[in-house]
């Protein structure tokens, strides 16, 4: 019997993330990498659709409504994905999964503190990052902050 992409994508469901090994620092950084071009890609598209209601001509640099607007754009590619299925395309890359601690899918209000902390955890050099190098668990800021861990699949 074959098992089917949904049943997979369910079939941690009831699991809790402990269970499962925390992706690694080099891991995350790849599917960082991807999901940066994929985003990049994601803000052209949105740019192109904005144009036309600048009548054609460039958006000015600094712009705030569109730093918003571009904004908006990330926090629907990385909530929504995680949302969805767990994963980006960057994590489904690197065989990453975004789990919740107690199990499973990651509620929204989880995956929205994560996507806000995660910002936090750059700002400062990426120390929310290195913070992962000195802990067992490889938890960075926005992983103990959400109550969630990416981890890495079989």
């Amino acid at each position: 019997m074959s098992i089917t992409k949904k049943q997979h994508l369910n079939s941690h469901v009831g699991a809790p993330a402990a269970r499962f090994a925390t992706a690694s620092m080099p891991r995350r950084l790849g599917a960082m990498g991807y999901d940066a071009l994929v985003l990049l890609a994601i803000w052209f598209l949105a740019t192109a659709l904005a144009l036309p209601l600048n009548g054609g001509k460039a958006i000015p640099p600094g712009n705030p409504w569109f730093s918003a607007y571009l904004a908006g754009w990330a926090v629907l590619y990385f909530c929504g994905s995680w949302l969805i299925g767990g994963q980006t395309i960057g994590m489904r890359a690197w065989r990453l999964r975004l789990m919740a601690d107690r199990g499973g899918l990651p509620r929204i209000a989880q995956i929205l503190v994560r996507f806000a902390v995660s910002l936090v955890s750059w700002l400062p050099l990426g120390l929310g990052y290195w913070w992962a190098l000195g802990r067992g668990d490889r938890l960075c800021w926005h992983d103990l902050a959400s109550g969630t861990r990416p981890v890495r699949l079989s």
